[in-house]
């Protein structure tokens, strides 16, 4: 089956790798939210991403989070609902499945952020 919504996480520090595969996926007609993270190590360089141009550009949501904080992790869980807001809902899933999954996005937003940074070389 096709996704409600595809959650990307990009390496702000990284973000010119990155862009190619959110556009081929905004192409291909996905509905996708941007989450970029590293924006300490960005900031680290002197640089800051202004998330109002690239959600402009790219006509989609454009969150910049730090996965450590936990009310970042609020904020990609609002956006997650807002732009599901209108899918059609399987009748199935209970709200202890949504709030489990919710609980899952956190973990893996953390798990993601940490693989990245320890596969970042000085």
């Amino acid at each position: 089956g096709v996704p409600d919504l595809l959650l990307v996480t990009l390496d702000s520090s990284q973000l010119s790798r990155h862009l190619l595969l959110l556009k081929e996926l905004i192409s291909a007609n996905f509905k996708v939210v941007a989450v970029l993270t590293m924006g300490d190590i960005l900031a680290e360089k002197g640089f800051k991403i202004n998330t109002e141009v690239l959600r402009e550009k790219l006509g989609i949501d454009v969150l910049s989070v730090d996965p450590r904080r936990e009310e970042d992790a609020e904020k990609v869980i609002e956006i997650v609902r807002k732009n599901l807001e209108g899918v059609k809902k399987n009748p199935d899933r209970e709200s202890a499945e949504l709030w489990r999954d919710s609980i899952n996005l956190i973990e893996t937003l953390k798990e993601i952020e940490e693989m990245v940074s320890q596969a970042l070389l000085p």
